[in-house]
């Protein structure tokens, strides 16, 4: 069990130094408070509950489930039953960044809408194999550790996104033809700068009103919402690893003409200025 005072998701020097955590924890890291951590992280609920906001919406997570949580998006803890356990893999933002053509890209809409992944016993079962055989990994020397792990993960991850399509009646087809995961990749490439729904519309030689309402059909949101959820992931990954950078600065990576502009458009999305989130990380 995770026993250090620091909660192991703020170890972030172990963290980036291993690559890959595969450990139990018994608490979060924070009640009440509001926590964005810039790690990939999975966890598996083994037993107990917990009650917490996911991008302030309200989720309730119970024993045998999956939830994934990209880097930057925020977690509000409000209680755990006593009896609860869970296993995290922590995978460091370095190590994510090298990853991510793999597990970013297919079907994160859903995921971030829903990171949370219910399963049947079966299903639990197989996924914990692959947990176990991950935390015997990290327990050796080899010099080609991180690579087991990483092809485990993989596996792990694509097992999960299997899942939950079995559970939620989505056929593979279906997932392969989806534009919203195509609008993903176009975004990962050309956002920022280009933050305006239209460009993105004329990629796909669509209007933009039907590109809009196909992504939100896909996905319960407007592609405006996802180029704005996007554009502030990546502000707060700057503000976080760039700590040196002025907020011109950060402002102009993300295309912003001015650091004004770039101002009120994060504090319309997060209510908060991002020289006040700054100083709060």
């Amino acid at each position: 069990m995770e026993t250090s005072e620091t909660h192991i998701l703020d170890q972030t020097d172990r963290i980036m130094s291993e690559g890959i955590i595969v450990t139990d924890v018994t608490t979060l890291p924070l009640f009440g408070e509001m926590y964005t951590s810039p790690h990939y992280v999975i966890s598996i609920h083994r037993q107990g509950s917990l009650d917490a906001d996911y991008d302030s919406h309200r989720n309730t997570v119970n024993e045998h489930s999956l939830t994934i949580i990209y880097p930057n998006h925020t977690v509000l803890g409000h209680s755990t039953s006593s009896d609860f356990l869970v296993t995290l893999i922590i995978v460091s933002s370095e190590m994510f960044s090298s990853m991510s053509n793999h597990i970013t890209l297919r079907d994160r809409f859903a995921i971030e809408q829903h990171p949370n992944i219910p399963l049947t016993d079966n299903q639990y079962t197989d996924i914990m194999n692959i947990v176990d055989a991950m935390r015997s990994i990290s327990r050796t020397n080899t010099p080609n550790r991180l690579e087991m792990q990483r092809n485990l993960l993989y596996t792990l991850v694509e097992m999960a996104n299997t899942f939950r399509m079995d559970n939620n009646g989505i056929q593979r087809s279906d997932a392969t033809r989806s534009l919203s995961k195509r609008f993903y990749e176009a975004m990962a490439k050309h956002c920022p700068p280009h933050r305006d729904v239209a460009f993105y519309a004329d990629a796909f030689c669509l209007s933009p009103k039907y590109f809009s309402h196909r992504i939100l059909e896909e996905t319960g949101h407007s592609a405006g919402h996802w180029l704005h959820k996007y554009v502030i992931a990546q502000a707060k990954m700057l503000m976080r690893h760039q700590a040196d950078a002025s907020l011109q600065q950060i402002a102009h990576q993300l295309g912003f003409p001015e650091q004004s502009s770039f101002s009120r458009f994060f504090k319309r999305e997060t209510g908060i200025a991002p020289d006040t989130w700054r100083r709060q990380q």
